[in-house]
């Protein structure tokens, strides 16, 4: 096997599974010892399962397509199985199920972005008690499946539409990708504002001159949620403007500088760089989360890990 897209395609895959062991290796103060040889979590449980697909997905599609077949779909002839394959119903098969498992990945990343959304919004529902417009909002996670609709929608028509029409569609992938951020930072700001550190009891509580930003951990999950947004949309411009469809074409081209930090950014994302530096924060975030809520646990009534001093206060009001 020479060394050539595969190799690229399987230093991608080895770096998720880094970020798998971050995942899911991590135990919680609750987990029993059987849980060593389990997923594990509580909170993190519904993460940790789908990011083991996501990564299954991820080493199937390259196995399969990008070193199995690598040959075939860059229709080379070196002499190996891969080449041997001159059925052009077959090449065509074999880059069919590529993209169908290329969207599938694509559209896992952000579900698994959105579940942290969900388990958040879930948490929130479940022991704080809100006002009539946040409930109404969030509704205990149910605002999400639409989110999740629209994405999967412009990420497979993005796809299909790129190979059927014309490469710039991708665009719309990016667009999916861009849209994915606004329920996740809305879920972060709530939660943000509700886990503030205040000061005080009873009636003289106040809030400390952190602006209602929340935990740091919080500040750097949405700080990444911001960049991924800044450079989905980028990369959306790079692409609906990407002259003759081919990025090797612009490559080669004279670019002015502009042009250059567009195609640098739509390459980070197509290499995952962005993806999977957002979704091992995500996995630290809830990993965290869950811990503290193991630690803040009493009895069979679990408590998430919000300000103290507001509980303090209620208490005394009711006295």
């Amino acid at each position: 096997m020479k060394a050539g897209t595969e190799v690229h395609y399987l230093a991608g895959q080895i770096f998720t599974l880094g970020i798998a062991a971050v995942a899911i290796l991590p135990r919680m103060p609750g987990d029993s010892s059987v849980s060593n040889y389990s997923i594990g979590g509580k909170l993190s449980y519904p993460f940790r399962r789908a990011l083991i697909g996501l990564v299954c997905v991820g080493w199937i599609r390259v196995l399969g397509c990008h070193v199995l077949f690598s040959s075939a779909l860059m229709g080379e002839t070196d002499g190996t199985f891969s080449s041997s394959i001159n059925n052009n119903s077959a090449v065509s098969m074999i880059k069919l199920v590529d993209a169908m498992l290329g969207t599938i990945h694509v559209v896992g990343q952000t579900f698994l972005c959105l579940t942290t959304a969900y388990l958040l919004q879930r948490q929130l529902s479940d022991f704080v008690n809100v006002d009539v417009a946040l409930e109404r909002q969030f509704l205990g996670g149910s605002s999400l499946p639409a989110s999740l609709a629209i994405v999967s929608l412009l990420t497979f028509g993005g796809a299909f539409l790129s190979e059927l029409a014309h490469p710039n569609y991708w665009c719309l992938v990016n667009l999916a990708e861009a849209y994915s951020c606004f329920p996740v930072l809305n879920t972060l700001k709530v939660y943000a504002s509700v886990t503030t550190r205040t000061t005080g009891t009873g009636n003289s509580i106040q809030q400390q001159s952190s602006g209602g930003r929340g935990p740091v951990l919080t500040q750097i999950l949405m700080t990444i949620e911001y960049w991924y947004l800044i450079t989905s949309i980028l990369a959306f411009v790079g692409e609906a403007t990407m002259v003759g469809g081919e990025k090797q074409q612009q490559e080669e081209a004279d670019t002015t500088f502009f042009q250059a930090v567009l195609l640098s950014i739509r390459h980070n994302q197509d290499n995952g760089v962005d993806d999977w530096t957002r979704l091992v924060l995500h996995s630290v975030f809830l990993n965290t989360v869950d811990e503290m809520q193991h630690v803040t646990s009493f009895g069979s009534s679990p408590t998430p890990p919000f300000n103290d001093a507001n509980n303090e206060g209620n208490q005394e009001n009711s006295n």
